[in-house]
């Protein structure tokens, strides 16, 4: 089983918890602090590696699963990606990924995006685009599976998430475009954010919002 953009190994070690007989587990992350993390986490039988998803080193047919969490949206040169994918995955087998459908959902998604492209407009941040724009839709994905995945399949899904402001601005300021702001942008747009979400508040403070997600699964044709 590959888990591709394992970064710091946490679904690599709820794999290797479950102690299963003959599971052979490999991890593929281009970060070494990443994976440097997860060695000091997980049981050296392990396998981590150091390379980019789009040139594997892992035998051509040696693997059964592949898996990868919130990444190949991200990802450029998506259509190697699943060449590589496909190559080391044995006939019938299985691909599943949880990718982005939706980035925080409800009201707060929205008031945050209007307060991030005023800031950006004026901190002048240049679009950065990021990873295939087909990973946005069911269509997409099918373009991008049909040529080498038979049986693909998607389920949707929604998880709510009811967090503190601080706790929600510390998982907004790990995204690629925050951390592109002006430390001052940064501060500008989280005391804008902040205001415009004061009256969705509940009474113990949480803010009720989520996060959409997208299970897609597919055998190798």
């Amino acid at each position: 089983m590959l888990d591709l953009a394992c970064g710091d190994g946490h679904l690599l070690a709820l794999l290797a918890n479950r102690q299963q007989p003959a599971l052979r587990l490999i991890g593929v992350d281009m970060s070494q602090a990443e994976l440097d993390v997860a060695r000091s986490m997980l049981p050296d039988h392990v396998l981590l590696l150091k390379e980019r998803a789009q040139a594997l080193s892992t035998a051509t047919g040696s693997i059964d699963f592949v898996l990868s969490h919130l990444a190949l949206m991200l990802m450029d040169d998506l259509e190697q990606v699943l060449i590589e994918i496909r190559r080391v995955l044995r006939d019938d087998g299985k691909l599943a990924v949880i990718v982005g459908r939706g980035f925080l959902l409800g009201e707060v998604g929205t008031l945050y995006l209007d307060a991030f492209r005023a800031i950006a407009q004026q901190d002048a941040l240049a679009h950065l685009p990021m990873g295939d724009p087909r990973t946005r839709t069911r269509e997409g994905w099918i373009e991008l599976l049909s040529a080498d995945f038979t049986c693909v399949e998607f389920e949707d899904m929604d998880v709510e998430w009811h967090p503190q402001f601080d706790e929600l601005w510390a998982s907004l300021n790990d995204t690629y475009d925050v951390d592109r702001l002006t430390s001052a942008a940064q501060a500008r747009l989280k005391g804008r954010f902040k205001t415009s979400i004061e009256h969705l508040k509940l009474e113990d403070g949480s803010i009720p919002t989520g996060w959409g997600l997208r299970l897609i699964r597919g055998s190798a044709s």
